[in-house]
């Protein structure tokens, strides 16, 4: 992938990440034996293909000084899907739009502006708003066919999972905070680390039973 990457990640410990990671990991590549998978952390990218001469000086400054929002984020869940892209052979669908909260398409264009248009907002928007569609991997590089043989699988694996994180056993919410982290995926798959992180303590993530 050319260039680097934002990625907005649950709190580190966090019950949710370590339960994401769990899935990306081990549960779902077990659907996949003899599958030589990759492994990474739980994000959803907010948005790629940053040239590295953007933040070049300092990549923890240049993550500090975004203009992002300090209102209410809502991170939620829609559906487990398959797909043909790279990164998409297995995603959960994250909502895009909120009217209760700041919604990822405007954080999207936010960071895109910064980091890929020059700051030029109105072709982030354009960009946020026709082509953006933030969700969380669980695997890669699968061919389709074999993903959608063990769809219900990965669905009961994620109702499973849901049931460990949510945190008053009934509504959906299962985790506040999150991390945005800057990481140069232009290098290998396993090489991906963040180098920049911001610690963003509005985020809530939903998770809703029965994707």
């Amino acid at each position: 992938m050319p260039g680097s990457s934002l990625w907005l990640v649950p709190p580190q410990g966090s019950a949710l990440n370590k339960t994401l990671q769990s899935l990306i990991s081990s549960t779902v590549p077990s659907h996949f034996p003899g599958v030589q998978t990759h492994n990474f952390i739980p994000h959803i990218t907010i948005t790629s293909n940053i040239d590295p001469t953007v933040y070049q000086h300092s990549p923890q400054a240049w993550l500090e000084n975004l203009p992002l929002s300090t209102n209410k984020l809502l991170v939620r869940f829609e559906a487990c899907e398959p797909g043909k892209p790279f990164f998409k052979k297995l995603t959960v669908r994250v909502k895009k739009e909120d009217v209760a909260a700041e919604s990822l398409t405007q954080v999207a264009a936010i960071c895109r502006a910064e980091g890929v248009e020059d700051r030029d907002m109105d072709r982030a928007r354009e960009w946020a708003e026709r082509d953006y569609l933030p969700h969380l991997s669980l695997i890669a590089d699968l061919e389709v066919s074999e993903v959608e043989k063990h769809n219900d699988d990965v669905r009961d694996d994620l109702e499973e999972a849901r049931k460990e994180v949510t945190q008053d056993g009934t509504g959906d919410l299962v985790c506040q905070g999150g991390i945005i982290v800057l990481v140069p995926t232009d290098k290998p798959i396993s090489e991906w680390q963040p180098i920049a992180g911001l610690e963003l303590p509005h985020v809530m993530w939903h998770w809703p039973s029965g994707l």
